[in-house]
């Protein structure tokens, strides 16, 4: 029985070149859920699965305001996106035989304060 178990030790079913081919559609799925990048916004869920709040009179005037660089597909969503360079920066930072990580490389401040406003 012991020798079964080493044997199985051995031979890893989940390695990182697992991890690898799957870390690709876990990060896409994410970004689909967080976003809602099929639908413009509209179907966007935070991390518990609750639709967003609306934008409070401030942040509805930024939103749908004309700024430089907007991403027009999202200014009628309650998504946390306003020019798209959040939504890209989430990717794949590091993968190893026991799983991988994946978030944002440059806009860790931005999320941040996205939490605080509670999105």
């Amino acid at each position: 029985m012991i020798e079964r178990v080493r044997d199985l030790r051995r031979k890893q079913v989940l390695d990182k070149k697992f991890f690898l081919k799957i870390a690709p559609n876990v990060v896409s799925r994410y970004r689909q859920h967080i976003f809602g990048t099929k639908s413009g916004g509209k179907d966007a869920k935070d991390v518990y699965g609750s639709s967003y709040p609306t934008y409070k009179d401030s942040g509805i005037q930024k939103k749908k305001g004309i700024g430089k660089r907007q991403s027009v597909k999202y200014k009628d969503s309650n998504a946390p996106v306003f020019t798209g360079d959040l939504l890209k920066d989430f990717q794949l930072t590091k993968t190893s035989s026991s799983g991988f990580v994946f978030g944002t490389k440059v806009w860790g401040v931005k999320v941040k304060s996205l939490a605080k406003q509670g999105r």
